[in-house]
């Protein structure tokens, strides 16, 4: 029992410093075995071991260095970064975009068509083409492709299996992801809108560890990043702000109810002055048009009462994304006083920041999900 013990823990020990070894190569970008030696704290015939395997499995290559003593050149390795990509399909009422991500996480190609979405066959064929197309800007073969993410405005299972509501695309609650990918020849999963985008910031942001995502666009969502990982909820279902009751009564919000935030905080109360044109709206705000400023101080207030709603409950910083994210970078300070106001604990609300990842971060992140899980099995 205690040699089985004692072999199991080799074996991690070894499996562990082959992840070590890619990991900083993948991250840090080119190095030498004696480099990698000291900067993970491993002996060189440790490494050069793991270096050979990994260049033996194809995931690395080597390079002659520059000698700085004229003497014998240093052998250089990197990882071989598409030796697989991921794709990322974002699936919206208007638009279908799509990412491919290479195992650095650089996006290496995007694609996005205005589509209107209808539950048909020719719907899910235009899903089989884009991922063509994405795959075709990339230059990549079909043997390098670990899967597709589909990511959608819906509640899902842990699984990625089926939704379970699907009150943004006026689907049946129940939606298995077999339908939308029968002409997809690859791996193939369901995934969650916010909490992709929440994955992508979490991936590239690295000046925040635990964070509310606020998604911010045509819908409203959130998700809660804790302990650099995604929190989900008993029921897959944690974050939805959007149907936060903020106003008794009030308007009516997508999913029948009255009142929620989404209702009030939707980009399309702002987009919806210019005729679906976000970038518009704000072009009108820079000039101070009279409507402009005036329809942005009401969106203010309900966002105010959001931001300091999450604040309250999770005492954690708070990330602004979605499509609003691109734009209310030169507005953060004026967003921030008006929230440390109604903050009866704090006296400034640097905890509130715009999101790194500002395009096609839904897309990103579900990308990213599937390059994760195949680095986890080097």
């Amino acid at each position: 029992m205690f040699e089985q013990m004692e072999s199991i823990t080799r074996t991690d020990i070894k499996r562990n410093n082959r992840l070590r070894i890619y990991n900083q190569l993948r991250e840090a970008g080119e190095s030498s075995c004696p480099a990698l030696a000291k900067k993970l704290g491993l002996s060189l015939p440790t490494v050069s071991k793991n270096i050979a395997n990994l260049e033996a499995d194809h995931l690395i290559f080597s390079f002659d260095g520059k000698s700085d003593t004229g003497g014998r050149s240093p052998k250089i390795y990197d990882v071989v970064s598409d030796y697989r990509v991921a794709i990322g399909v974002n699936i919206t009422n208007r638009h279908i975009s799509a990412v491919a991500s290479d195992l650095r996480g650089t996006i290496i190609a995007h694609v996005r068509y205005r589509q209107k979405f209808v539950k048909s066959d020719a719907y899910f064929k235009k899903i089989a083409d884009t991922i063509s197309d994405v795959i075709k800007e990339a230059g990549v073969a079909d043997t390098q492709v670990l899967g597709v993410s589909l990511v959608v405005p819906a509640l899902i299972t842990k699984d990625g299996d089926h939704t379970y509501y699907n009150g943004v695309l006026r689907l049946d609650p129940y939606v298995t992801c077999a339908e939308f990918s029968r002409y997809i020849p690859y791996p193939t999963r369901f995934c969650h809108d916010a909490r992709s985008a929440a994955y992508a910031e979490n991936w590239y942001n690295r000046n925040v560890s635990d964070f509310f995502y606020m998604m911010m666009s045509d819908t409203i969502c959130g998700a809660p990043i804790l302990g650099r990982g995604p929190y989900s909820g008993l029921d897959n279902r944690s974050g939805e702000i959007g149907h936060m009751k903020i106003v008794r009564n009030g308007r009516l919000c997508y999913c029948g109810k009255r009142g929620c935030m989404d209702s009030y905080c939707s980009t399309k109360v702002l987009s919806n002055m210019t005729k679906g044109d976000l970038a518009l709206f704000f072009q009108l705000l820079e000039q101070k048009d009279e409507k402009a400023v005036t329809r942005w101080k009401e969106y203010l207030h309900y966002l105010v009462i959001t931001i300091n709603t999450v604040r309250m409950l999770f005492d954690c910083s708070i990330v602004i994304g979605g499509y609003l994210g691109q734009y209310i970078e030169p507005y953060l300070d004026e967003i921030r006083q008006l929230v440390q106001q109604e903050d009866p604990f704090c006296d400034n609300a640097d905890y509130l920041s715009v999101c790194v990842c500002k395009s096609e971060a839904s897309a990103t992140g579900g990308a990213l999900m599937l390059i994760d899980q195949f680095i986890k099995t080097i």
